[in-house]
């Protein structure tokens, strides 16, 4: 043990003798500063934390794929599985792969959007909000960033969707899948679902997705504080495991 630390720890047990008074509160002082953050301390390393973890979770989801592993993936909305089920049936799997990978596209160039939002929730962040994300349950990070940027998201997402899915040809390919679909299924009386809101629906996948991350980055903090790239973040998040 820390020689200092120690003859801390022995003056607050001999607290109670009269002639060591004058040194107790010294001796607090330095044992809270040796263990206890400061709310200073507290705030600082939060948003830190939260900042690096959010730049991560962007990053990863925004480049080029990183919508293609399983647990991201925009999949076919499910009005849409007895038509990917038809064009697989008569050799046109290829124009559902199209379509998909153009929503996927579509969800990973709207992400980006998302950074200014999630940075916007971490300055508002108020030492009251920094302690209960300290001492919350194992999803606290996650559920307040619900919380605070969760519409935000998708009022900002939404617009950006509907710009992209236009550019990388969602609304195209869904309309070249249907309509050779249609070409086939008319033979045995199947018809393409209408009122699908597309880009409600990309939208919708990307942010759970962005939670998702989030999610996957607050378990990795609580896990194992000892990890976080500073002292004052292992000290914070150590204090408060």
């Amino acid at each position: 043990m820390n020689k200092s630390l120690l003859l801390v720890l022995m003056l607050l047990a001999l607290g109670g003798c009269k002639e060591l008074s004058p040194y107790l509160e010294t001796a607090q002082t330095i044992a809270n500063q040796a263990g206890q953050p400061s709310r200073q301390e507290s705030t600082q390393a939060v948003r830190l934390s939260l900042n690096n973890g959010i730049d991560k979770a962007v990053t990863s989801l925004s480049k080029a794929g990183g919508f293609s592993s399983s647990q991201y993936r925009v999949p076919l909305p499910p009005k849409l599985t007895d038509l990917a089920s038809k064009a697989r049936q008569y050799g046109l799997g290829h124009y559902v792969d199209e379509f998909e990978g153009s929503m996927n596209k579509a969800a990973e160039q709207a992400v980006p959007r998302a950074l200014g939002i999630f940075k916007a929730s971490i300055r508002n962040l108020s030492l009251s909000d920094v302690i209960g994300l300290l001492r919350g349950g194992d999803n606290a990070i996650t559920d307040y960033f619900k919380r605070s940027a969760g519409p935000a998201l998708t009022q900002a997402f939404l617009p950006e969707v509907r710009q992209v899915t236009g550019q990388v040809g969602v609304t195209k390919d869904y309309k070249a899948l249907t309509d050779r679909v249609a070409q086939y299924g008319s033979l045995v009386g199947w018809e393409a679902p209408q009122s699908i809101d597309l880009d409600q629906y990309i939208t919708e996948h990307a942010v759970d997705s962005l939670f998702a991350e989030v999610a996957k980055m607050e378990q990795n903090i609580r896990q194992d504080p000892m990890q976080q790239a500073s002292a004052l973040l292992r000290k914070v998040f150590s204090y408060y495991q």
